[in-house]
């Protein structure tokens, strides 16, 4: 057998062997940045990639989050660091936005007070900074009214 078609198949493999490592290496890499510079840690309630959740594992190469709605998402590492990550528990507060559309012929007033004795008697919406209720516009369809709460995300049982 020819040395050039020895060396030929080794390169081959080695090439092979290098795009399958990159990945893993990648994601290796993504592991050593999030335990340096700590831009998360376990429990924390993040936004990564299209994917939000409570930090459950940070693994060698992948980060486990439990989303909201009882999804457990596998991310590696590497994808956290090249789509950066939005910690929603540093500040201890997140700002809700829910939309409501109700017809022209509704009380407005009604509408708002509903909304209102709704978080009032909500005990995850903090009392601090206060909640708003408000008309966001007028459509063709109806009247849309915003609700903005705010809730501590580590206290509030659906994003646990």
């Amino acid at each position: 057998m020819p040395i050039t078609a020895i060396v030929t198949a080794v390169s081959a493999v080695v090439i092979v062997i290098a795009i399958a490592l990159q990945t893993s290496l990648a994601n290796l890499a993504g592991t050593i940045i999030i335990f340096l510079l700590k831009p998360f840690k376990l429990g924390e309630f993040i936004e990564t990639g299209g994917v939000i959740g409570n930090v459950q594992e940070i693994q060698m190469l992948n980060s486990v989050l439990a989303s909201p709605d009882g999804k457990t998402h596998i991310v590696p590492n590497g994808q956290i660091q090249m789509a950066g990550v939005t910690n929603l528990s540093t500040s201890g507060l997140l700002r809700l936005n829910f939309s409501f559309l109700i017809g022209y012929e509704s009380k407005i007033d009604q509408a708002k007070d509903i909304l209102t004795n709704m978080l009032l008697a909500d005990e995850r919406v903090l009392a601090e900074p206060p909640f708003q209720v408000f008309v966001q516009e007028l459509a063709d369809s109806g009247i849309e009214l915003v609700v903005r709460p705010f809730v501590n995300p580590q206290d509030s049982p659906s994003f646990q």
